[in-house]
């Protein structure tokens, strides 16, 4: 990454993004953090006691993040947060719009690589295209930031059912070459022999 590079803007994302009708995606803002917590606490309980469980501290967001309408520079803060909030539903006008997904994006301290560390869709909300959404948004954030290596998070429908019907963990991961830069996937495909050491 470049060292003068700036994380992207909420309109700069939102142009390059389809989200279904009373969604809308912005960057989190300071006010906010507690909701992301507890919505990231809601939807995957374990994190409290696992190797994550740091993404559950507002103290996180609050000095690492790349907060709304504060500083922006990627050298500056590792983490940069995408929210999706709906709009109130109608027997309710007044309501403000409710945090309904998020992604936790981390820059790469040495590799110019962006990690989404973690990604939720409120169940609620879930089979409209919002995960997939909040992977698109990972793309773009790791293209506007010239990311060499972009490493996101997919979730298979029913993994959880799966994974209690096999009485095990299941895991999958995914890895795409990017195309669009093709000196590139030699160093992107070379982190999978260092992974394998």
């Amino acid at each position: 990454m470049a060292p003068d590079a700036r994380w992207p803007t909420a309109s700069y994302l939102c142009s390059r993004l389809t989200l279904p009708a009373g969604v809308v995606l912005d960057q989190l803002a300071r006010a906010e953090i507690p909701a992301l917590c507890d919505a990231l606490r809601a939807a995957h309980p374990d994190i409290a006691i696992g190797e994550e469980q740091h993404l559950l501290s507002p103290a996180l967001y609050e000095e690492e993040a790349a907060l709304q309408g504060e500083a922006d520079a990627v050298a500056e803060r590792a983490l940069y947060v995408v929210v999706l909030r709906a709009d109130p539903m109608p027997d309710d006008p007044d309501a403000a719009p409710a945090l309904i997904g998020a992604a936790v994006l981390e820059r790469g301290e040495h590799d110019h690589s962006l990690m989404e560390r973690m990604s939720v869709v409120d169940p609620r909300w879930r089979g409209r295209g919002l995960g997939r959404a909040l992977l698109r948004v990972a793309a773009i954030v790791g293209q506007a930031v010239d990311a060499d290596l972009l490493v996101g998070l997919v979730e298979l429908d029913h993994l959880t059912q799966m994974s209690a019907t096999a009485n095990r963990v299941l895991n999958w991961n995914l890895m795409v070459v990017d195309a669009t830069v093709p000196e590139r996937a030699r160093q992107q495909l070379g982190l999978s022999h260092h992974a394998r050491a």
